[in-house]
């Protein structure tokens, strides 16, 4: 069987900190949802505090979600930035200059 991995070799692996956000975001979901699951089976009706409590969550989600998007940018960036300089050695060598000389 073929990996993924060998067939594009610009696929990155995830770093620790996006593996303990994606266990923290799923733990966040599901126990979320079974503590507004408990809360309204308790009540039996729509109040305040499930509003409230549904309003949290899904600020708890939302910010979960835009912290993996802004690693998974920040990486994305950090490898675009190292194949810029590289470039950038390239062309300064074609053109017979020296890298970082005028």
């Amino acid at each position: 069987m073929v990996s993924l991995k060998k067939i594009d070799k610009n696929i990155r692996n995830p770093n620790l900190f996006e593996k303990i956000l994606l266990v923290l975001g799923i733990f966040f979901v599901m126990f979320g949802y079974a503590m507004i699951h408990k809360m309204v089976v308790t009540s039996g009706m729509l109040n305040w505090s499930f509003v409230q409590a549904i309003f949290l969550w899904l600020i708890i989600v939302i910010l979960i979600i835009l912290v993996a998007v802004v690693e998974n940018v920040k990486e994305e960036l950090k490898i675009i930035i190292g194949k810029h300089g590289e470039e950038i050695r390239l062309l300064a060598t074609m053109s017979g200059k020296k890298p970082g000389k005028k």
